[in-house]
């Protein structure tokens, strides 16, 4: 927005509670320009469930529609945690995104990351993530391309004392582009 433009947002948002352990919610949004241009005017529709009833796994989703005048996107995430033992769990998420660009060629975009977290049960002084993640982008930026990313890393907090957190993290990356 400019210095001299204006928009005025205006949305609803609800939480409901299904059962004992799952939760859903929806929400309603609308941004309208009061002065300027009118390109940045969108409506947006988003529906999300999340499920926590096993104490030993969580499961959330999550839709959104988003509509403008320049573009129509759809955005969805998934989300699980499954805990292993006392001490690890295993996370996966994953975030798939298609913007149909009006005046440009339309993009797409996700984001898979799977994983392990370690965090000591015993006296609480270790923490880690070990994480994979592969991200691919089609007409990523407008350059009409692809582009996968694959990205390995780790994470360790160390708990020295109360006073004293070590932390290390060391990460690979691949990226691969074509046209």
């Amino acid at each position: 927005l400019g210095a001299h433009d204006a928009e005025a947002a205006v949305g609803l948002r609800n939480n409901w509670k299904i059962a004992q352990g799952v939760r859903a919610s929806t929400s309603l949004e609308r941004v309208e320009v009061l002065e300027g241009p009118r390109t940045n005017e969108t409506a947006a529709v988003t529906g999300a469930i999340e499920y926590t009833r096993n104490p030993t796994y969580k499961v959330t989703a999550r839709l959104e529609l988003r509509s403008s005048e320049t573009s129509d996107g759809v955005l969805s995430t998934f989300g699980f945690a499954k805990k292993i033992s006392e001490e690890w769990t295993f996370l996966t998420k994953n975030v798939y995104a298609v913007t149909d660009n009006k005046a440009a060629e339309d993009m797409s975009q996700e984001r898979l990351q799977a994983g392990f977290a370690y965090r000591d049960a015993d006296t609480n002084r270790v923490n880690a993530l070990m994480r994979y993640e592969f991200r691919a982008e089609d007409n990523a930026y407008e350059s009409n391309m692809r582009r996968d990313v694959h990205v390995l890393s780790g994470h360790v907090n160390y708990q020295v004392n109360d006073r004293l957190i070590v932390s290390g993290q060391y990460a690979a990356k691949l990226v691969t582009e074509s046209t």
